[in-house]
């Protein structure tokens, strides 16, 4: 019973690490939601194939679905906190884990407000989201650095 369950969430590691680390997958976020659904309609249908139990089958294979998404979600949470090219950079961790932090602190159109306590506590530069960082001015002009490719 194991084997699969841990099969599960290597695959969880593995869809992390050779797949959603890198590129803008936020793009796609209704593609791939709709891919998992159907991968794990799929896999309940294997699961009560093969057991032949409809209440059985369906939680194993509920289960199952639970490792994967639970080793894909620690894999990224642990990557972007600790390892992600902005992890140097201070800010609230939820901010890190996602820009859906900023979003809710931000929900009763105050986003300047936010970012104003954000700079009094963290400094002139703050991760603001997984991958947005937030450079404060106090001067009157701003240099803008642009590399050409």
């Amino acid at each position: 019973m194991l084997p699969k369950f841990l099969f599960a969430s290597i695959v969880g590691l593995l869809a992390h690490q050779l797949v959603f680390i890198r590129g803008e997958w936020h793009l796609l976020a209704p593609t791939i939601f709709s891919t998992h659904i159907i991968l794990a309609l799929l896999l309940i249908g294997a699961n009560l194939q093969f057991t032949g139990s409809t209440k059985g089958g369906t939680a194993d294979a509920l289960a199952l679905i639970a490792c994967y998404l639970m080793s894909l979600f620690t894999s990224i949470a642990i990557y972007r906190i600790y390892f992600h090219q902005l992890g140097h950079f201070p800010g609230p961790r939820l901010a890190a884990l996602s820009k859906l932090w900023h979003v809710w602190q931000c929900r009763d159109s105050r986003n300047h407000l936010v970012l104003e306590k954000l700079h009094q506590e963290y400094g002139s530069f703050v991760r603001t989201g997984e991958h947005s960082l937030h450079a404060f001015t106090t001067g009157s002009s701003v240099t803008t650095a642009s590399r050409s490719e």
